[in-house]
């Protein structure tokens, strides 16, 4: 079966995409334009001379950068979903302070098999976290839905630096599916202390640690 692709996505370009079947626009595997994809998705979405595209329509974000921040009461304080079937790349955050016994997790990751999309690439270093009631470092497949989807969800490479907790229900709660593991996880140089209920881990595959404490004990796997 034939597969498209779309060389420049102005105006010809959407209308082209307008023009096409239901079965022809989901061969589409490739759109080559120089502005970003929130831009185009809007345009699509909302054209001046056409009116509004019907179809539903997502786009990935990539190149989020969080910076001096300070999160208090919530359901997270770095949290990415749960709607990101368009894809999240190249997270970076640093030098944020997060503390509140009604905050839920420090750095979250919610999604599952109804939504899917592909997470890559999320850095975090210098976060000073006083308390949170759930856990440090949440990644979660089995949010809502969990497994019950047609997608599947990809996580990969979640680095996280100098990450330091003074209390948390777990240290660390990774859930991946059984047809998708969460990949390349890396702690180093964290302490996390007065952790109650230690680690939940769930299929996941590859993990660097070093330099690594829960409750004065180095961690050596997860």
């Amino acid at each position: 079966m034939a597969k498209y692709g779309i060389n420049g996505f102005g105006r010809i370009g959407r209308n082209v995409l307008r023009a096409m079947t239901q079965s022809d626009v989901e061969r589409i595997v490739a759109i080559n334009d120089l502005t970003d994809t929130l831009t185009l998705a809007h345009l699509l979405k909302w054209d001046s001379v056409h009116g509004k595209f019907d179809g539903e329509i997502g786009h990935d974000a990539e190149n989020i950068i969080v910076r001096g921040c300070e999160m208090k009461d919530g359901h997270g304080g770095v949290t990415i979903g749960s709607e990101i079937s368009g894809g999240v790349r190249n997270v970076f955050a640093e030098n944020c302070k997060m503390d509140s016994p009604s905050l839920d997790h420090a750095l979250r990751v919610k999604n599952n098999a109804s939504r899917g999309g592909l997470l890559e690439n999320f850095y975090f270093r210098n976060i000073e976290v006083g308390q949170v009631a759930h856990a440090l470092i949440t990644i979660d497949f089995n949010y809502e839905e969990g497994a019950k989807g047609a997608f599947t969800p990809v996580m990969r490479n979640f680095s996280v630096d100098k990450l330091t907790s003074g209390k948390s229900k777990f240290g660390v709660d990774i859930q991946g599916l059984d047809n998708a593991p969460i990949y390349d996880l890396s702690v180093t140089n964290s302490s996390f202390d007065n952790v109650a209920s230690g680690n939940i881990v769930k299929n996941l595959k590859g993990v660097k640690l070093a330099n690594f404490k829960i409750n004065g004990k180095t961690v050596d796997s997860l």
